[in-house]
Order: structure tokens, then C-alpha cells, then sequence
């Protein structure tokens, strides 16, 4: 299968969503690149015409690459990013059927997300795994 989006894109798309829904900036690298496949196999199931071809400025990321002490990596949103900014560029500007696919309950259900109401939102067993580990 081929990649129609940029991973680069893919991971910031996956960072805004979370950060929307839940406030927090950091996602597992691990489950970034599971939404990255999941995203490319709904725009080839959706025969979409979307094939993001531009040049990449990696200047302007608005997340950073990190790892914890054992090796595990995580993608972070970086502290001063525009948020909405960030969401006009990276979703209200994208080809439509990035968000689409972005956002079908496939892709959105490996973050933890759900699409209610034109809204993404905390799927209920997150939020009580949040509050329980917050006790």
C-alpha cells in the first residue's frame, strides 16, 4: 500500500485530535504509527484521489520526538504551539478525505477518541481509566 499523507502530518493530526479531546500533549510513538496505517487504509478504502505530495518543512512541526528511560518514544506537542492555528492548517486545510479517514471510528478508537456531534471527545472507558489513575 502506498502512504497518501505525510507521516510528519499524520502524527500532528493524531497530536491535535488528543490534545482537543483530552488536553494532553504527548502520544506513544507506537500508537501514532498504528494511526498512520490505519489512516492510509481508509483513504485507499475510501479510492481516495487525496496524495499529499509538497515539500516538507520540518522547521515548522509542532511537536518534538522524545524517549522515556527504558527506550520507549513518544511524540510531544510543543509547549508554544497556535492551536488554532494548528487545527486550520493541519485539518481544516488538508484534503477533505484526510480528515475523513483521520477521523473514522477506526482511526479515532485506537487514540481513545470518538467523533460525537461534530466534536472529538473521550471515549467513556478512557475517561475512567484517566480518573483512576489519577487516585
Amino acid at each position: 500500500m502506498s502512504t497518501r499523507i505525510f507521516k510528519e502530518d499524520t502524527i500532528t493530526i493524531a497530536l491535535l485530535y488528543n490534545y482537543m479531546a483530552t488536553r494532553d500533549m504527548l502520544l506513544s510513538a507506537e500508537k501514532v504509527n498504528e494511526f498512520d496505517r490505519i489512516v492510509d487504509a481508509n483513504l485507499e478504502e475510501m479510492n481516495s484521489k487525496a496524495n499529499i505530495v509538497y515539500p516538507l518543512d520540518n522547521t515548522k512541526l509542532i511537536y518534538f520526538t522524545s524517549w522515556d528511560e527504558v527506550g520507549n518514544q513518544y511524540y510531544i506537542l510543543k509547549p508554544d504551539f497556535d492551536e488554532e492555528k494548528a487545527i486550520e492548517d493541519y485539518i481544516y486545510r488538508r484534503h477533505y478525505d484526510v480528515t475523513i479517514a483521520s477521523q473514522k471510528e477506526n482511526a479515532l478508537d485506537l487514540l481513545g477518541l470518538k467523533l460525537e456531534d461534530g466534536k472529538i471527545q473521550i471515549k467513556k472507558n478512557k475517561v475512567r481509566k484517566l480518573l483512576f489513575n489519577k487516585k
